[in-house]
Formats: C-alpha cells, structure tokens, sequence
C-alpha cells in the first residue's frame, strides 16, 4: 500500500489561507494508517480573521451495528471546540472546513450530510459560522449558510443509507 502524501490536504487548506503544522499533518497520517474505514473525514474549525486552526477532528467510529454508527468529522470538531473554549468571552468568526481524504491522500467529496447541516444550522450563532468549505476532489467548494436546508443539496451519509437498507 502507498504511503501518505501530504501534498493536496496543504494545497486545499492554503486556497482558504490555512497553514497546517506538521503535528496535525503526524495526526492525520496516524488516523488514517489505523483507521479501517473507506470515508475517511478530517473537519478544520478555523478562525476567519487569523485563519488558525481552532479545533480539527475526525470521523469517529462506534463498535456496534446500531445506528449511529459514527460521529461525523465536522461534528466532532465542533465538539471539541466547545470542551476547549470559554463561549461566554468573545467568539471569532469561524470558517469550517471538511476534507474526504484517502490512505494515500487523495481528496475526494466531502459535502455535509443531512444530519449534520441539521447540526450546522442549530449551532450556527455559537460559533459565529461565517463559511462553510468542503472538498469535492481537487477543490474546494463552498456550502452557503442559506443552504443549509435546502432540501435539493442534500444527501444521506454512507452510514446512515447502509442503516436504512437493513431496516426495510
């Protein structure tokens, strides 16, 4: 199996002006060498202002065959930026970044789910949201707040599908 290259996720994050460290490049590379999952997420919380990285986290995984299966990538950042952040003080804009990325380091499409623009959209004002990016192969586009919901440009997770399947 090929090894991990780096080169497109820090091309990706520097067409939005987001240098990544080398630790969090270490991270990526760790999660994806022990990760058996073929939907591979990493989701960048960024501050628009100084375009440092906030929080970033992946998709976690859940040992069971119930649904959920996993939590998503964007979701678990945000998570995490709320354990480590003091809401009361003054927020940042923020700008959320999602990538899909392979073993290898190739990037894929990685727009938002249904249930996870749900979550978007009610967390919206606690994390001053200003832009939403997401990877679809060798760019990236961006998710406007309005269209959060709009009902044409959604889609299901993998998991989520592979979950309805087995119940009808």
């Amino acid at each position: 199996m090929a090894t991990f290259d780096p080169t497109s996720l820090i091309n990706m994050m520097r067409s939005v002006s987001v240098d990544i460290s080398s630790n969090i490049i270490t991270d990526i590379e760790f999660y994806l060498q022990n990760t058996k999952s073929n939907h591979n997420h990493v989701s960048f919380l960024v501050d628009d202002k100084r375009r440092n990285i906030l929080s970033y986290s992946f998709n976690f995984f859940y040992k069971t065959k119930k649904f959920p299966f996993s939590i998503h990538a964007e979701i678990n950042s945000i998570t995490k930026y709320y354990k480590n952040t003091n809401l009361s003080k003054l927020k940042p804009k923020t700008i959320l970044v999602v990538l899909k990325i392979t073993k290898t380091g190739v990037i894929g499409m990685s727009k938002p789910c249904f249930h996870c623009r749900i979550f978007l959209n009610n967390n919206f004002d606690n994390l001053n949201l200003n832009k939403i990016y997401y990877s679809n192969k060798d760019i990236l586009e961006q998710l406007y707040i309005n269209e959060l919901m709009d009902k044409e440009s959604q889609h299901l997770s993998a998991g989520f599908k592979h979950c309805s399947r087995k119940s009808n």
